[in-house]
């Protein structure tokens, strides 16, 4: 008999060869008929499986028949299988045969020592028998977790390892099982691939497994790119169809880049090709950077289930290729080849395009819910659960009390949170504190920055989204330390620390009292405070120049980057006699809650400083880089601190600047009167603006505040305010606005001129021209009366105790099936066995088998201990591996000997580094 170095994975069948009519040749079953060829047949330093026939038993007529189909499969897969009838005289001496109860198993070996025994009822079918096989081929390879401590002490040691493909499943030896099992044989090169069995072990992912009736869920963990102190493991579940074909395709796509930029990264995205919807971002130049950023937030969250690709509009090489002509940025989605290109109709945000992408795609949403922790029942599908004679299940759901109508009536920010409650929130770096680590996080950082909140408070909840995303715009490098902490389970904590009210955001400064942000609840704002603690104003200056450039240039070509973190920097020139109002500027820095950069210098150049700005020592300059009309001014008064305040409060705003939403209550602060020019990109709106700077420069009309607002599309904010003003929304267009009395004044001249506009104004100011439209005025009142939370805290009580007095009991042994049902039964699930065999899986499965092809090997690593499914009995499993010469402690150490196939598919072998060599096994 020829002896194979190919993986042999022996199944020897204890039936009567008399009783089968088997070609065992053409069905790749080897048949052994003396001890000397069943020790040669099981010697090899691969996995083997061993059996041996004694008399007829119950399933074998149909196990024999799926095991001919999987013949074909398993030796495709480098398994062999082989037949021993322990009734001929040959094999009378052949030790096996004479152990009791061997004909109701299939059994394992390695180099001639016995391993696991599958029992034979849990191979049922060419799914069970192919995953169970797989299984064992990649037992070092694809480890199989039973519990929450396993799955989060492995996931430890594979930071900054492989991405890994997690599979929830509900049992091995399925269908799904199968499927798992070949694309990991596929793809173990480029992932790591873990089987977990228990729903408590998926509790670190964002989103819980599918839903009972699904029997596999997958999730991509990103563990790649973590550092050795990242304790939170990114991952997106998978969405789609638990068929070979599907999976192998999703496995495509993430072991592709994560994004594709053109022309980067080439002109050919691979996306359209694998049969994945695609998505596209077109950028130029300008908006490269919030295209790349808002990109790489939807890769976060839809990654795997589209590709995507981000376009240079500017680049030749897209020019001619491309052909969008539209404005930038700009996103779509193309489904497929056939499909045409779909662009999303509202405003380039990060929530639309969220809402755009799920709404194309379809079916169940892919977000989780803003909780920290997913449900989980206390017992799984197909266990029953018992109760005491006085109990009755009790439903999960809270009772009805009318909470989410109370919640959202006429609340936008509960609205918002509710549209955006789809969308994970990205707090990778912001972990949640407890009662334990809050004392050492705060106590040991220089600068920590704490959000406390409450999970059923929709403020809270936007803010914790928006602090999560200004955190992830920080260098990983930063200094601050950042945390969150869940009011409602520490309470003790924020007891402790004097929260009565959420959210709040409390910045503590080591050997200081800690203060809390009172600034706009915004993503930028919240990111330039921090950045602005990162950067620890005052800033010493050391050099003229660079002196200059934090005066009058734009803050961008120092070392302290300013560019994108705040438009206004108050700096402070001393000579060596000003050591007290040194010291005054320095406690104004630190006083300071605005988001402004302060500098300071003494060196010798600050005279000439003060003489080019007509100024002396001591002199402080506000420096305002987007305001053309006054972009320096000059401190008068005497040099006490309230004056200084005053000072900055008086003067931070821009003569005429850009109205926004975080502008808005700075301005209303100050003025009750707003000038607002409605523009667009033409010649004549510029006209306009340039008009108006100049009524500005006259300061005829300084209890105005002067403001420009772009009206892009019908979908901007400009939009939406010009419509509420005036019906004629032709620009541009100028309104004053009386907030005090919700007044608005509409100039209706055909042409825009100086002496025109003054007039006009003036006219308004003094009461001589009526307003056109009154603004409503009203008390925000809550039309529905608040819920009864006290009832809500006796349910969640009630439920608990409940939970405490469930029992949950073994289901019953089922009763014997006489063979000639199972007979009948196992012909019915052959049909449905053969249908399953599609013939897509048939090609995708040839496909992997091609690209695994140089790489059938038996290696890798593993940690496996008791736990249930079917067909692998996982309570031997550690055992096994002793066997087989795996620790526990060694998930990465083992390398070896690889057999495989060179391009000429003769047969190779490679050698790789590492602790042991499988003849050592």
């Amino acid at each position: 008999m020829e002896t194979t170095q190919r993986i042999a994975i022996l199944v020897v069948l204890l039936y009567a060869a008399e009783c089968l009519d088997v070609d065992f040749e053409s069905a790749k079953i080897t048949q052994l008929y003396n001890r000397d060829e069943v020790a040669e047949f099981t010697k090899a330093p691969q996995v083997t499986m061993m059996y041996f026939y004694k008399k007829d038993v119950k399933y074998l007529k149909y196990f024999f028949k799926e095991l001919i189909k999987s013949s074909e499969y398993l030796d495709l897969y480098g398994v062999k299988v082989g037949f021993v009838n322990c009734k001929d005289d040959s094999n009378r001496d052949v030790h096996d045969c004479s152990r009791p109860d061997t004909e109701n198993n299939v059994h394992t070996y390695r180099n001639g020592n016995p391993l696991l025994q599958l029992e034979l009822e849990t191979l049922f079918d060419v799914n069970a028998i192919l995953s169970n096989m797989l299984q064992l081929v990649l037992l070092k390879d694809v480890p199989i977790l039973q519990n929450r401590e396993e799955v989060e002490r492995y996931l430890k040691t594979q930071r900054g390892k492989k991405d890994i493909v997690f599979g929830h499943m509900k049992a091995i030896g399925t269908l799904e099982h199968r499927v798992f099992m070949e694309v990991a044989y596929a793809y173990m090169d480029k992932l790591k691939f873990v089987v977990c069995t228990d729903k408590k072990g998926t509790k670190m992912f964002d989103l819980p497994p599918h839903s009972k009736k699904d029997k596999l869920t997958l999730w991509w963990v990103w563990t790649e790119q973590m550092g050795p102190d990242d304790t939170r493991f990114h991952n997106i579940r998978y969405k789609g169809e638990t068929s070979l074909t599907a999976i192998a395709r999703f496995i495509k796509v993430i072991t592709n880049k994560k994004m594709y930029d053109m022309p980067a990264n080439g002109m050919d995205p691979p996306y359209l090709a694998l049969e994945v919807p695609v998505v596209q971002f077109y950028y130029d130049q300008l908006s490269m950077s919030q295209v790349h950023q808002t990109a790489h937030v939807m890769s976060r969250f839809f990654g795997g289930n589209v590709g995507i690709v981000l376009i240079n509009t500017d680049a030749e090489e897209v020019k001619k290729m491309i052909a969008y002509q539209g404005l930038v940025p700009a996103v779509s989605i193309t489904m497929s080849k056939d499909m045409p290109e779909k662009f999303l109709p509202e405003t380039f945000t990060t929530d639309n395009i969220a809402g755009f992408l799920e709404n194309e795609l379809g079916g169940e949403p892919m977000y989780p819910d803003l909780h920290d922790d997913h449900p989980e029942s206390d017992h799984e599908e197909g266990e029953p659960a018992m109760y005491d004679d006085d109990m009755e299940e009790m439903d999960d759901r809270p009772p009805d009390l009318g909470v989410e109508e109370v919640e959202n009536q006429d609340d936008r920010v509960a609205e918002a949170v509710l549209k955006t409650k789809r969308l994970p929130m990205t707090l990778d770096r912001v972990p949640a504190l407890t009662d334990k680590t809050f004392p050492s996080v705060v106590g040991k950082g220089t600068i920590t920055l704490v959000l406390f909140y409450f999970p059923f408070d929709s403020i809270s909840m936007a803010n914790l989204r928006m602090f999560g995303e200004s955190v992830e715009k920080l260098s990983e490098q930063t200094t601050l330390s950042i945390a969150r902490v869940n009011c409602y389970d520490w309470t003790d904590v924020c007891g402790r620390e004097d929260i009565n009210i959420y959210p709040i955001l409390r910045i503590y400064r080591l050997g200081k009292k800690a203060w809390d942000y009172s600034g706009p609840q915004d993503v930028q704002a919240m990111f330039t405070t921090m950045k602005l603690l990162e950067l620890s104003p005052p800033v010493y200056v050391q050099d003229g120049s660079v002196l200059m450039e934090y005066l009058i240039g734009r803050g961008v070509t120092v070392e302290t980057n300013l560019k994108g973190v705040t438009n206004i920097t108050v700096t402070g020139i001393f000579s060596d006699k000003n050591k007290k109002e040194m010291e005054i500027f320095k406690t104004l820095a630190e006083q300071s809650r605005e988001r402004i950069m302060f500098v300071y210098s003494d060196i010798k150049e600050v005279d000439v400083i003060a003489k080019q700005f007509k100024t002396a020592l001591p002199a402080v300059f506000l420096s305002k880089y987007d305001d053309s009309i006054q972009p320096v001014v000059t401190f008068q008064g005497k040099f006490h601190l309230d004056n200084l305040h005053t000072f900055i409060t008086d003067n931070k705003l821009p003569k005429l600047g850009i109205l926004t939403p975080l502008m808005f209550p700075e301005i209303r602060q100050h003025f009750s009167s707003l000038l607002i020019v409605f523009t667009d990109n033409s010649d004549k709106s510029q006209e306009s603006a340039d008009i108006v700077r100049e009524l500005v420069k006259t300061q005829h009309f300084n209890n105005i505040s002067f403001n420009m607002m772009p009206v892009s599309d019908s979908s901007s904010v400009g939009y939406k305010v010009l419509k509420k003003y005036t019906m004629d929304t032709s620009l541009p267009h100028i309104s004053l606005v009386n907030l005090n009395k919700g007044e608005v004044f509409n100039y209706g001249e055909p042409e825009v001129g100086l002496p025109v506009l003054t007039q006009w104004l003036e006219g308004v100011t003094q009461g001589n021209i009526p307003s056109e439209v009154k603004l409503t005025s009203g008390d925000w009142t809550p039309k529905i009366k608040g819920y009864n939370f006290l009832k809500i805290m006796e349910w969640e009580a009630e439920r608990d105790r409940r939970k405490q007095k469930v029992v949950v009991k073994n289901q019953p042994v089922p009763d014997e099936i006489p063979m000639d049902e199972y007979s009948d039964a196992g012909e019915k699930m052959d049909q449905q066995s053969r249908l399953q065999e599609d013939q897509d899986d048939s090609d995708t499965r040839r496909d992997l088998l091609e690209l695994q092809g140089s790489r059938l090997y038996n290696h890798g690593h593993g940690h496996h201990k008791e736990g249930q499914g079917h067909g692998l009995d996982q309570g031997h499993m550690k055992e096994t591996e002793e066997k087989m010469g795996v620790k526990s402690d060694e998930h990465d150490s083992y390398s070896g000997e690889r057999t495989g196939v060179d391009e000429n598919n003769n047969e190779m072998k490679t050698k790789t580094i590492g602790k042991h060599d499988p003849s050592e096994l």
